[in-house]
């Protein structure tokens, strides 16, 4: 779970590296597949989201720092948009395939 900045920072930059290939020689001797990372990165940004709402839940009765509050959602909202960025390039990608196989 990213509980902070500098976490967020150290697993983009772990799943920022080139996984292997699914298939190939190097990736069946413990290589991690495409499909494998998009569900780590998906259950981060729940882990992230859910996080948030709890904190959110304790502030509500009193139970919570502001500090933490605000900390939780400027978590949440980073990773929201860092997810949508990576979606839109990937949707890019897609597209300037297909435009190149037509």
């Amino acid at each position: 779970m990213v509980t902070n900045i500098a976490d967020a920072i150290a697993n983009y930059g772990k799943t920022a590296a080139l996984p292997k290939i699914a298939g190939t020689d190097d990736a069946s001797a413990g290589g991690t597949s495409f499909g494998d990372i998009l569900k780590q990165a998906g259950q981060s940004v729940m882990d992230t989201q859910n996080r948030a709402e709890q904190v959110g839940m304790q502030a509500a009765v009193g139970k919570a720092n502001l500090v933490d509050v605000m900390t939780a959602v400027n978590n949440a909202e980073l990773t929201l948009q860092t997810v949508i960025g990576i979606r839109d390039k990937l949707v890019d990608a897609v597209t300037k395939v297909m435009q190149t196989a037509a």
